[in-house]
């Protein structure tokens, strides 16, 4: 439920934001990253999974949604604020609106790629993607509303299993979360 006044405010289902799935699978990246080098990958599983049909299924989905956001989606005109850590690389390097155009859909795709190879579970996915579907309603969309679901989800829900064998990986997990969190802090220091 949502209150009345938060409904109206955000505009909540009133329209469709097309950018917005692949700024969800970016954003999810950045909060899976460092489990992709602790996640149960070895050179079989990768190649398996490159020379799976499911990847040509996903290279079409991307393929028609780049399609919709060129023609349909309206780049030039998105707020800066939100997106996630891709958005803000992408204003803080690139001026020019058809590059950064470009470097978001190269990250959405690597995004896509990079969720496929680390979730070995249907189901998981299946969650992922349930999740980048509701980022269609959701306006303004921000990093802050993943994250926290998302650990909760990797360390209890999702079955694909990650390995925490020594101290090594919960120290790169601390690092990689502790870096992160200071340049977002950083960040916004400089824009705010």
């Amino acid at each position: 439920m949502i209150p009345t006044d938060a409904y109206v405010a955000r505009g909540v289902g009133s329209s469709i934001n097309l950018f917005h799935p692949g700024y969800c699978l970016t954003i999810l990246i950045v909060a899976i990253f460092p489990f992709f080098f602790i996640s149960n990958l070895n050179l079989e599983i990768i190649k398996n999974k490159i020379f799976n049909r499911n990847i040509i299924y996903i290279f079409i989905v991307f393929l028609i949604y780049s399609l919709l956001i060129n023609f349909v989606g309206d780049f030039e005109n998105l707020r800066i604020e939100g997106k996630g850590a891709f958005h803000k690389f992408s204003i803080i390097l690139f001026e020019n609106q058809n590059i950064r155009l470009l470097f978001t859909l190269i990250s959405f795709f690597l995004s896509i790629i990079f969720i496929y190879f680390t979730f070995e579970d249907k189901i998981d996915l299946l969650i992922i993607s349930y999740f980048t579907f509701l980022s269609l309603f959701t306006f303004p969309f921000y990093q802050e509303y993943l994250d926290p679901l998302f650990y909760i989800l990797i360390f209890s829900f999702f079955k694909t299993r990650f390995k925490f064998e020594d101290k090594k990986s919960a120290y790169l997990l601390v690092l990689y979360f502790f870096v992160f969190s200071l340049s977002s802090k950083y960040y916004y220091q400089i824009t705010i």
